[in-house]
Parts: structure tokens; sequence; C-alpha cells
């Protein structure tokens, strides 16, 4: 069986069935959006949007994608309701061709989804030289959550190699009442060694 994160009808009758209400932005990306560079921000499987519409309120020009149709919808009926201005694509996020035809962005955000190694050598590629890749998602299968599976986790083990190859990996580990918690920002080496630009709580991977 298709893990819950790549089966869209799931996804399209979870969006249909419940109430169209637009949720807060994840709080461990409002955390570090200080260190983001003010431009333009890809946003995969971005569901509704609550953080697409976020960072687009906040001046950041994003680009907004998913396989839902029923998401997208939403997402654009709330960036009306806002008046923010947000590009959405229709699109299955984990075939990394179809993201050869995009250009660079200063920031690409994963929130609760597991990127194949395929599409993020990909998303790699579009990669701004000062910017970041920002995941965040899941590290145990949550007990009152059986949709998640193993299949559906953040493994910090296959971001290791990238640091042999000129970026920093910059993770933590956290709890939420939803289960336990990674975030991994992905960076060039240069970049990532500006304290600055780096939250109190994060850990190197080593």
């Amino acid at each position: 069986m298709t893990h819950y994160m790549g089966n869209k009808d799931w996804w399209d009758n979870r969006f249909v069935g419940r109430e169209k209400k637009l949720l807060k932005p994840e709080a461990k990306l409002v955390e570090w959006e200080r260190s983001f560079i003010k431009g333009n921000v890809l946003d995969i499987a971005c569901g509704e949007g609550r953080n697409a519409l976020y960072l687009a309120s906040l001046g950041y020009e994003v680009t907004a994608v998913d396989f839902s149709e029923v998401a997208l919808t939403h997402l654009k009926e709330f960036a009306e309701e806002y008046q923010l201005d947000i590009t959405t694509k229709q699109l299955d996020c984990k075939k990394a061709d179809v993201f050869r035809e995009f250009g660079l962005f200063h920031t690409i955000i994963v929130n609760h989804y597991l990127l194949s190694s395929e599409v993020l050598e990909e998303l790699l590629l579009h990669l701004n030289p000062q910017g970041y890749i920002w995941l965040n998602g899941f590290v145990t299968c949550p007990e009152n959550n059986p949709n998640i599976t193993k299949s559906d986790l953040l493994q910090l083990n296959q971001y290791r190699e990238l640091r042999e190859r000129g970026y920093e990996v910059v993770a933590a580990e956290y709890e939420t009442e939803l289960g336990a918690f990674a975030c991994v920002v992905i960076c060039q080496r240069e970049d990532a060694t500006n304290e600055s630009r780096l939250t109190d709580k994060s850990i190197y991977v080593k």
C-alpha cells in the first residue's frame, strides 16, 4: 500500500472532508524564518498553504506545489481572501523531473513530506548559493496516528554525505504533542559558518 504521504486520493478526500480553515504556520518554520533571505521560496507538498501563505504575508515571493487539486484550490481561495500573491502548480513531488524547468530559489521548504534522494538531488540544483533547503518531519511513528509508517520518517543519516560535497547540514530533534520531529537545514558550508544565521537550538549532524 502506498504510504500516506504519497497517496493523492487519501489527501484529496481528507481536504474535501474537513472544515476549510487556515491553520497556523509550522512553529519550527516561524523560528527559522528570521534566518531566511527575503527572496523567492518554493514550498513543496504545500497542502492548503499554511506555510506558503505565512511567508507570502511577510513579503516572500512564493511558489507552492502539491499533487492535490483540492488543496491547491483551497490555497488559492485563502490567498484571494488575504490578498496575497502565490504561484501554485499541481505536480507529483515524488518525480524529480517535474522540477527540472524550475529556476533558482533562495529557500526551499518541505514540511511533513519525505523527499526521495532523487528529488533532493534535483532540488539542490535549484538552490541559490546562499539559500537553504528547510526540511521538517516525523522521526518516529506516533502512537496516535496509524497512517504514518516508517517509510514516512525523516532519516538523518541520509543527509550526512552532503557534508562531503560542500554543504552544511544542521539538524535538531524535538518533541511536540503530535510526536517526535526533526528539523533539517541544508546550505552551502561557507554560509553555514555565519553563526548569526543559525538558530541557537541547532546541532550539526556529524
